[in-house]
């Protein structure tokens, strides 16, 4: 474990109960709750999808977003029905494939699910030279593995578009609703595991006004009980979107710095496990970037947490 200082000496522990200040957050917060009433009254809540009266998400509107099925899930990188045929994963498959019924007992368990300190086929004698493109696989390990929520395909990616490019801020919640559900419960372990969100490019926090995963993942804090840290720094890139794979990759070697100053929920120390909560899973190079910087400042474990990922 690994202790920090603020600069001038005040530990990081002393700094965060020195920001305390119960009197004012009860006043922001009652002057919060008088906000959002005024604005309900002059402009009802409609669903974002349907825009239906009554919710910001309806259930019919819920129901129709296509979730992915943990179970069938792909156990490493999270693709949908990867379980049995992961195209991202062909090493794995492959691999697993050699495994002797006790080799595979001793790896998976009897749910088919990776055993904590389990036999690995990936990079061990059990492998084969078949590799395949997941992001936990080879030289990338840098994240243990990946969930996500969804299929990014609509109605989901309207959903993350209203909430990024609209500006609906009050989503942040539901999406940190939907992202609690889907947290593995062995990632956590109570005082060894933090959350950390992707945080926004500059241009993007410049355009929005927000940083719309540090939004969700401070919500998801509060609902999972985990510190939220904030200890990634954005590093000047270019956007994402339309980028090939390869692209993607070279776009975001250096991406990402550690900030030690960002440990102060934790009290200077460094958590053995983070859950690294994103938006949407493209090729896996965002995460990955992120990743290996969280694993270089001493973090054991990185575990992804997506609210979609491309089918």
């Amino acid at each position: 474990m690994h202790h920090t200082q603020i600069e001038g000496g005040m530990s990081l522990k002393g700094a965060l109960v020195a920001r305390e200040h119960p009197v004012l957050d009860r006043l922001a917060s009652g002057l919060n709750v008088a906000k959002e009433g005024l604005e309900e009254l002059l402009w009802p809540t409609r669903c974002v999808l349907c825009d239906v009266p009554g919710t910001l998400l309806c259930e019919d509107c819920r129901l129709e977003i296509p979730y992915i099925d943990a179970l069938h899930a792909c156990p490493y990188c999270g693709q949908a029905y990867g379980k049995l045929a992961c195209v991202d994963c062909n090493s794995f498959m492959v691999a697993h494939r050699q495994l002797t019924p006790d080799q595979r007992s001793r790896t998976y368990g009897d749910q088919g699910l990776p055993r904590e300190g389990g036999v690995s086929p990936r990079g061990s004698e059990y492998a084969t030279e078949a590799q395949g493109a997941c992001m936990t696989d080879g030289p990338q390990r840098a994240l243990d593995k990946v969930v996500s929520v969804f299929s990014f395909v609509d109605p989901c990616r309207k959903l993350i578009t209203v909430y990024k490019d609209k500006k609906e801020l009050r989503l942040a919640e539901v999406l940190a609703e939907m992202l609690a559900n889907y947290i593995d419960p062995s990632w956590v372990v109570p005082g060894e595991t933090a959350l950390v969100a992707i945080p926004a490019r500059k241009q993007a926090l410049r355009e929005r006004g927000f940083d719309h995963m540090k939004e969700v993942g401070a919500r998801l804090s509060k609902r999972c009980g985990l510190p939220f840290l904030d200890v990634l720094h954005t590093v000047d890139r270019s956007d994402q979107r339309g980028l090939s794979a390869s692209s993607r990759q070279q776009n975001m070697k250096g991406s990402f710095a550690f900030n030690p100053q960002g440990l102060l929920r934790t009290a200077g120390v460094i958590p053995e496990r983070v859950i690294l909560v994103d938006d949407v899973l493209t090729t896996g190079a965002t995460l990955m970037a992120a990743a290996s910087v969280l694993k270089e400042a001493g973090i054991d474990q990185v575990f992804g947490l997506t609210v979609a990922r491309l089918p």
